[in-house]
């Protein structure tokens, strides 16, 4: 209506608050929670997650070659034991390394992507990945576990099994409403910010444009997923488990505690 002024006041209206901790929230803060609580700025409660422009950013000619001495970090999707899953779904492996620009800061730049189609056994999944333990270094596996088993963990990690892989190497995600928003707000993230490489591979572009969000109500949490039914979204999972594992278990501290 002209006959009214609009305004619209941001976090720094308060004499006391400083530029200096909005900076700071701006840089520590997932995007959305930044923009409402402190910037004033609304977005809609649903819609496309990862923009074209974000995913395109991210974008780099360059062929995916594991590297001899930096850490890689790793995510996979696999494909469920049941009938309905395995039947449909592929599986997804995707790896990561950090590397540091020449402004000092970090970026995630994947060096490895493979798709195994629907009805791949489990034992060819386990063999990769154990054949990337034992020729890379090897920073760690993040997975979104299933069920209330973790079939995927004893089988890579039994000690007087074929693979042997270091239990602390493997980590499980169990994607409850919480943990699913923390993986997929960290990719998101990433993409916003700038700090993720990829080549531009078209089963992972199309799963990604494919990503809705829809904020829970009464919480910070979001449902994160593919806006038909129909539509797969196993590629884009295991990057952002990938990126997870780059970014969140590469900057966990090791403690010893003497007893």
């Amino acid at each position: 209506d002209p006959r009214y002024s609009r305004y619209r006041f941001n976090w720094l209206i308060h004499p006391k608050n400083t530029q200096e901790e909005y900076d700071n929230y701006s840089k520590t803060l997932p995007p959305d929670i930044f923009d409402s609580c402190y910037a004033a700025v609304f977005s809609s409660s649903s819609g496309r997650y990862i923009t074209k422009e974000m995913f395109e950013d991210a974008l780099e000619d360059y062929k995916l070659i594991l590297p001899e001495k930096a850490t890689v970090y790793f995510g996979l999707d696999i494909a469920g034991e049941d009938t309905k899953s395995r039947n449909t779904d592929s599986t997804a492996l995707v790896g990561y390394i950090n590397i540091r620009t020449e402004e000092g800061r970090y970026k995630s730049k994947m060096v490895y992507f493979k798709v195994f189609p629907p009805r791949t056994k489990r034992t060819t999944i386990y063999d990769e990945i154990t054949s990337l333990f034992k020729n890379t270094n090897f920073g760690c596996l993040a997975y979104d576990k299933m069920g209330s088993g973790d079939t995927v963990r004893n089988m890579l990690t039994d000690p007087v099994g074929k693979y042997k892989i270091p239990a602390y190497l493997v980590i499980p995600l169990t994607y409850s409403l919480e943990n699913k928003t923390a993986v997929y707000r960290n990719l998101h993230e990433m993409y916003s910010l700038r700090k993720i490489k990829h080549p531009d591979i078209p089963i992972l572009r199309n799963e990604t444009e494919t990503l809705d969000f829809e904020k829970c109500e009464g919480s910070t949490n979001l449902k994160v997923h593919a806006y038909r039914d129909s539509l797969h979204d196993d590629t884009v999972d295991a990057n952002a488990n990938a990126v997870w594992a780059a970014t969140r278990a590469a900057t966990t501290r090791a403690s010893i505690q003497i007893i």
